[in-house]
């Protein structure tokens, strides 16, 4: 992909090739993901339980429907101590 992206832009598009650091945002994400699948294919093969994407997926909406559930809670709390406060 980035091979591919180099050659439209300094080829096709003609842009000088100078370094930009925001070039930074697109290499970065991919080489930490590329360690990181490499090292859970290692561990996979070794015997040991990853836990897959389809897994962490599900592992965050759920942290997140927990979260939300308990700033609504909290939330809930807060007003019912106002009514108190403001009731007395």
């Amino acid at each position: 992909m980035l091979v591919i992206l180099g050659f439209w832009r300094h080829v096709y598009r003609r842009f000088t090739l100078r370094y930009d650091r925001l070039y930074w945002g697109a290499v970065f994400p991919l080489g930490m993901y590329s360690v990181c699948r490499l090292r859970n294919s290692f561990m996979e093969t070794a015997g040991y339980d990853v836990i897959t994407t389809k897994e962490a997926g599900l592992l965050l909406e759920l942290l997140v429907k927990q979260r939300f559930d308990a700033v609504v809670l909290c939330s809930s709390i807060r007003c019912a101590f106002r009514k108190i406060l403001h009731a007395s």
